[in-house]
């Protein structure tokens, strides 16, 4: 029987060598993918983080009603067209955050990347709408160094420009949604239909209808009816067509006024039509004056013409008064 040759030791010694080298080759090989695949997976995390805060951003942006600051890494946006509250960019121990109003911030970043920096500044340019730009830099959240990554982003988001529409606007639900808001509101309006405004009205400035048919001095707050230039809290102007300045009707169409200042007891004055027995009547402070066919002072029923409850005096440069139909007088200073 033929028998096998064994290995000597320094054939033993050449292949271990060889098999050694090999593995560790190998090995290397395997380490460097490994490190590649693990910063790869770094550098998609925070290339997805940076491309999602730069769509949030966007749309926020877009659809403010005004940039109210940009100062370092805090951005405040004044309402939306989708909502009235502000909205507020901010980072906190390296995370972005979006705040609605006074909910609860809402982490933008997530938990495996880190903002190493972010800068918001306002961009203004006349004629056109205002903008930001946005400077951020993210770094992928590990302490390993296989995993060190971070990338720096500079962008600029503008809001949107005036829009023209072919056809009516209507919101997706009913009384929901402001256009304009307290701190940042259009400039002008031009409607050539009807206004129908289901709320409260509040002006801040003057109120001008037809240019005097009713005018509002919001400085002053005198009301002028047919004039610009009111005098008083109001005035009342006619036209050089017409020279009653008002008339105030009842119900059943006759003319009637009737205004009363304080109690009783204060001055009053009160206009009624020809069928009531009293048709003028005013009333101060303990005395009154009627007239309903008779004249009366100081009493609200004179059964005269003229009656007075009190007395009269009658004076002049020359005694010329006369009181006729009693009995025939003797002198102009006499009375019967």
């Amino acid at each position: 029987m033929k028998r096998l040759k064994a290995f000597t030791l320094i054939e033993t010694l050449i292949y271990i060598g060889i098999f050694s080298i090999v593995a560790l080759s190998l090995s290397g090989i395997l380490w460097n993918t490994l490190q590649i695949n693990s910063n790869q997976q770094a550098a998609n995390e925070v290339d997805e983080n940076l491309r999602y805060v730069l769509s949030v951003l966007n749309e926020k942006v877009r659809s403010s009603t005004a940039i109210d600051s940009a100062t370092g890494s805090t951005l405040v946006l004044k309402g939306s067209v989708y909502q009235d509250a502000d909205i507020t960019f901010s980072v906190t121990d390296g995370v972005l955050y979006l705040q609605e109003g006074a909910g609860t911030p809402m982490a933008v970043t997530s938990n495996k990347v880190l903002v190493d920096s972010l800068t918001f500044n306002m961009i203004e340019m006349a004629g056109a709408k205002d903008g930001v730009s946005v400077d951020i830099t993210l770094s992928y959240n590990s302490d390993k160094p296989e995993l060190a990554f971070s990338k720096n982003l500079i962008s600029v988001v503008n809001r949107v420009a005036a829009v023209t529409f072919e056809e009516g606007i209507f919101p997706n639900q009913n009384a929901a949604y402001p256009i304009g808001a307290e701190g940042s509101r259009w400039s002008s309006g031009y409607f050539s239909g009807n206004l129908d405004v289901g709320g409260n009205e509040i002006l801040t400035g003057d109120l001008t209808v037809d240019t005097n048919t009713l005018y509002v001095n919001s400085a002053s707050g005198y009301v002028g009816i047919g004039t610009v230039s009111p005098a008083n809290r109001l005035t009342i102007q006619a036209s050089a067509t017409n020279t009653v300045p008002f008339s105030l009707f009842n119900p059943a169409g006759v003319v009637r006024m009737d205004v009363r200042l304080g109690t009783a007891d204060n001055p009053q004055i009160r206009l009624y039509n020809s069928t009531n027995t009293q048709t003028v009547e005013i009333h101060g402070s303990g005395n009154s004056y009627f007239y309903g066919g008779n004249l009366g002072i100081g009493t609200t029923s004179p059964t005269e013409m003229l009656e007075v409850n009190g007395n009269i005096k009658l004076s002049g440069a020359t005694a010329t008064y006369k009181i006729t139909n009693v009995a025939t007088p003797t002198d102009s200073s006499d009375s019967h």
